[in-house]
Formats: structure tokens, C-alpha cells, sequence
């Protein structure tokens, strides 16, 4: 083994040396993919809280909104029927002047 022994060597040691040179360049690339991966996904786990805190409050409110909007329909109706019901009192004492003093 001549002189041709000692560039094979030379040139390996190059390949070995480039090659681990790369290995560590993607191995970092890898860590800040999967750290920009890892953020993103947080990131969107976040905006997801988020948006449903914020259906969580709307519903709420219009819950809300609903079950004061029946209360007021019932309320409505009600002053509704004692709004009848007095007219017809009224109707029937007019028409019999005797028949409401009696009661």
C-alpha cells in the first residue's frame, strides 16, 4: 500500500467529517422543526380555548336573552288576561247596574 493508501484515508476522513458536519446540520434543523412545530400547535390549542370560551359566553348570553324574552311574553300575557278579564267586568256592569253592586 502506496501513496494511494494515505489520499484514500485523507478522503474518507473528508467524507466522515462533511458527512457528520451534515448529520449535525439536519439534527438541529429537526430540533427547531419540531420546536416551530411544538409552538404552532400550542399556539393553536390556544386560539381553540379561546374561541370556545367565547361560544361558552355567547350561548350564555343568548340563554339568557331567550329565557328573559319568555319571561316578558309571559308577563306580557298575563297583564294581557287580567286586561280581558277586567273588560268583561266592566262590559257586564255596564250591562247590568244592578247585578255589580250586588257582588
Amino acid at each position: 500500500t502506496g501513496p494511494l493508501s494515505g489520499v484514500s484515508r485523507w478522503f474518507e476522513d473528508q467524507v466522515r467529517t462533511r458527512l457528520s458536519s451534515a448529520e449535525a446540520v439536519r439534527d438541529r434543523a429537526l430540533r427547531r422543526l419540531d420546536e416551530a412545530l411544538e409552538s404552532f400547535a400550542q399556539q393553536q390549542v390556544a386560539a381553540l380555548d379561546e374561541a370556545r370560551r367565547e361560544l361558552q359566553r355567547v350561548t350564555r348570553s343568548a340563554q339568557q336573552a331567550h329565557a328573559d324574552y319568555r319571561d316578558r311574553v309571559e308577563r306580557q300575557q298575563q297583564r294581557l288576561a287580567e286586561l280581558l278579564t277586567a273588560e268583561a267586568w266592566l262590559a257586564r256592569a255596564h250591562r247590568e247596574p244592578d247585578a255589580s253592586h250586588e257582588q
